[in-house]
């Protein structure tokens, strides 16, 4: 019998030594990829390499990738070639508080 509910977000997948062991062990609805990864996807065939095995982990878990702090349309197009359909940063809006 399940416990009622799930992990939604791992915050920053890709910044620490720890996130595979933790990937592995809560199984997130949502996994946002730390920025780090994102800038310069575009240019930068070892980033495109490790959001692609991301993407894969994700599809196999039944999770999605959020790609976070996009800022280029290169950016944005590499990550829809290689399959991610959640994008974040400036490129589609600055932050804004509404009270």
């Amino acid at each position: 019998m399940g416990t009622g509910f799930r992990i939604a977000i791992i915050d920053d997948l890709g910044s620490g030594e720890n996130s595979r062991s933790v990937l592995a062990e809560l199984q997130p609805a949502f996994m946002p990829v730390d920025m780090r990864i994102v800038r310069n996807l575009d240019r930068k065939e070892r980033k495109q390499r490790r959001l692609e095995l991301l993407r894969r982990f994700a599809q196999a878990t039944d999770s999605r990738v959020v790609l976070e702090g996009l800022e280029t349309e290169a950016e944005a197009a590499t990550a829809r070639r290689l399959g991610v359909d959640l994008l974040q940063g400036y490129l589609f809006g600055r932050p804004s508080l509404t009270l």
